[in-house]
């Protein structure tokens, strides 16, 4: 994280002006704002979220593999004679770089192992190695497609930077889970008393219990989207937008029910937020066994 530099906040794009006047009280909180769009556009459009993703999907390699019960074995050599080791699957790759002497890599070089599921099953067409693992007739079994663990995680590397907490927010039903709402207000010194206020609460199948926020099952990401690229003019877009967000969904509307959206997916639909309509998360509440596929996160527009 960079310094924070005077200068530098001059030389930035202003912030909105009500969001401007949310943190007007707290001067911290405000630089911090600041230091959260620096790191936003660098979580967004330099490639900060390709690398979140990346490393949250090498850290899933060897529970997938624990997973479908597939371990890695020495390859046979060509001496008869020769014994082959069973290699841990939980070996550090470093320390199994340096074991074997292995190369820096290209193409014709195998590796010294080869995937093998722990309990052989019969040989089938569409055998479960065949499916998630892929290489070559001489290379062998290498790379694996990864699967990614159902838990708040996937949340946590798609979002991008969290921004400081309004210095005055209104709560309701605080500390209790997933009943809990809030949202950020701007202190009575410098709210302008002509201003309004227009809030929404959009619910799904006919339920509005949880009011204050939009909680529509996983059809927030075509609502926010259609929205974003709907509206003729940016003044319509919401200054502040409580939701949940879903990586699962029981609405038979949605294609994608059968299926979890991935973290990518979740990286992509923050990266549109912040670039189409300049939002950042200033809170994210994740419900752990209450709701793993499920994040309560509240947004503002920084940028206008």
């Amino acid at each position: 994280m960079r310094a924070f530099d005077s200068q530098h906040l001059k030389n930035q794009q202003e912030i909105c002006p009500n969001t401007q006047q949310l943190y007007a009280s707290n001067t911290t909180a405000l630089e911090e704002l600041h230091r959260t769009i620096e790191e936003a556009v660098a979580f967004h459009t330099q490639g900060g979220s390709l690398k979140s993703i990346q490393r949250f999907s090498d850290s899933q390699i060897h529970p997938t593999l624990e997973r479908l019960d597939i371990t890695f074995q020495e390859r046979k050599r060509q001496s008869k004679s020769a014994a082959q080791k069973t290699v841990k699957i939980d070996e550090d790759l470093k320390e199994y770089v340096r074991h074997y002497n292995v190369r820096r890599g290209g193409y014709g070089q195998p590796l010294p192992i080869e995937f093998i599921e722990k309990h052989p099953r019969t040989p089938t067409k569409d055998s479960l190695v065949d499916t998630v693992l892929h290489g070559s007739q001489r290379e062998g079994k290498r790379w694996i497609d990864v699967m990614e663990i159902a838990t708040p995680e996937r949340f946590q590397v798609s979002l991008g930077p969290v921004g400081p907490s309004c210095p005055h927010m209104i709560h309701f039903s605080e500390n209790e889970g997933l009943k809990e709402k809030s949202f950020c207000i701007a202190n009575g010194s410098s709210a302008k008393q002509i201003d309004e206020c227009h809030i929404f609460s959009i619910g799904s199948n006919d339920q509005w219990g949880f009011e204050m926020n939009m909680d529509v099952e996983g059809f927030e990401f075509d609502v926010l989207t259609s929205m974003l690229s709907s509206f003729e003019t940016s003044k319509w877009w919401l200054e502040q937008i409580m939701m949940e967000v879903h990586f699962v969904t029981r609405m038979v509307d949605l294609e994608w029910m059968l299926r979890t959206r991935q973290s990518a997916e979740l990286a992509l639909f923050f990266g549109t937020l912040w670039n189409a309509g300049g939002y950042i998360p200033v809170k994210a509440q994740y419900f752990g066994k209450d709701c793993p596929s499920c994040m309560e996160v509240l947004l503002i527009r920084v940028r206008c």
